[in-house]
């Protein structure tokens, strides 16, 4: 499957909340490979993908977005949401991308991690 075959059924599988198709993808595809798709789409998308893939794909493909786009997608995911995919990231990948948030966005998520 090309890069846009990839991505266009994600995303079609993404805003129609068919997660056998997501997981299959993630399954037969790499991370990074998943990641790198998932740049070409625009950010509400990369925020709708990553809430429908389970719990660790979501955690291993984040972690291979490039900062901005970690970012970006984390900015509109709220505190609840972004506390579970931090608990989902290595503790290593959490620390390096709690400090990487700005101020207002870690002020927000901050009282969430206790719950996550």
């Amino acid at each position: 499957m090309n890069r846009e075959t990839v991505a266009a059924t994600l995303l079609a599988a993404a805003r129609a909340d068919d997660r056998a198709p997501l997981e299959r993808l993630v399954t037969e595809h790499h991370p990074a490979d998943v990641a790198a798709v998932a740049t070409d789409l625009d950010v509400e998308d990369v925020r709708l993908l990553l809430g429908r893939l389970p719990p660790p794909q979501r955690a291993a493909v984040f972690s291979y977005l490039d900062e901005d786009a970690q970012l970006a997608a984390a900015s509109g995911l709220g505190r609840r949401p972004l506390a579970e995919l931090f608990a989902e990231l290595a503790p290593d990948e959490r620390v390096d991308f709690f400090n990487r948030l700005p101020e207002a966005l870690a002020a927000e998520l901050t009282p969430a991690l206790a719950h996550a």
